[in-house]
């Protein structure tokens, strides 16, 4: 290499320029200046410039603490709405229940008539039968007693079967021709049936002929009956 070649100064003294073979691709600055001293074949010092050549550092190592890593999730609602559980009143009163029972019928029949003349006692008979629906149980039963006759006692007897007969009282009218017979036993069911009674005193005086003696059942009266004796 020479002097204009390499740009540098003059070797010092006592040495020798040579060529030098650079590697190819290989620059040597303008600026630049090295100095190798070597031995060349004949023993003499030379001096030969290199350009300076930077050592190149190796990059820093990347950092090993990662960042933080934010792991706080946002809050999660959870509150639900509230729920409407009030449900609608029942209205549990049911409607009135009709309970009037059906109406009491029974029928009086006439018996055959017994005969008296004036002054005498004469029996005076009906067969009540209950012809509804429902039971006749305890009612009141009144006697009447025709013109030209009058009510022994003012008692009322009943018979049925089997051979069965009572004696109700009642409360005589002062002229002894009505009588008020309360809390009489009928106790009878739809079908079944029974014989009532009562004694009569024929006046003197009395018309000859049929006198129909009238029994009512119930107040207000729901069966109506006579039963007649024959005045001679």
């Amino acid at each position: 290499m020479t002097e204009e070649a390499s740009g540098g100064t003059q070797p010092p003294d006592g040495s020798e320029t040579v060529e030098a073979q650079l590697p190819d691709g290989f620059e040597i600055p303008d600026d630049s200046e090295v100095k190798v001293e070597a031995v060349n074949p004949q023993g003499r010092s030379l001096w030969i410039p290199l350009p300076w050549i930077p050592v190149p550092t190796q990059p820093p190592p990347p950092p090993t603490t990662r960042p933080p890593v934010t792991t706080t999730r946002p809050p999660v609602t959870t509150t639900r709405p509230p729920v409407t559980t009030t449900t609608p009143p029942v209205t549990t009163t049911p409607p009135p229940v009709t309970t009037t029972p059906p109406p009491l019928t029974a029928t009086i029949a006439e018996r055959s008539p017994q005969q008296g003349g004036p002054g005498s006692q004469v029996i005076a008979s009906v067969l009540v039968t209950n012809t509804g629906a429902t039971s006749i149980g305890v009612q009141t039963v009144v006697l009447t007693a025709p013109a030209g006759t009058r009510l022994l006692n003012g008692y009322l007897g009943t018979w049925r079967e089997p051979d069965v007969e009572d004696n109700y009282p009642g409360t005589l009218s002062p002229d002894g021709t009505t009588s008020t017979c309360s809390g009489v036993p009928v106790n009878l069911d739809p079908g079944q049936w029974a014989v009532f009674y009562t004694a009569v005193i024929v006046d003197a005086g009395a018309t000859p002929g049929p006198a129909p003696v009238t029994f009512a059942i119930g107040t207000p009266a729901f069966a109506t009956g006579t039963g007649s004796i024959t005045v001679l």
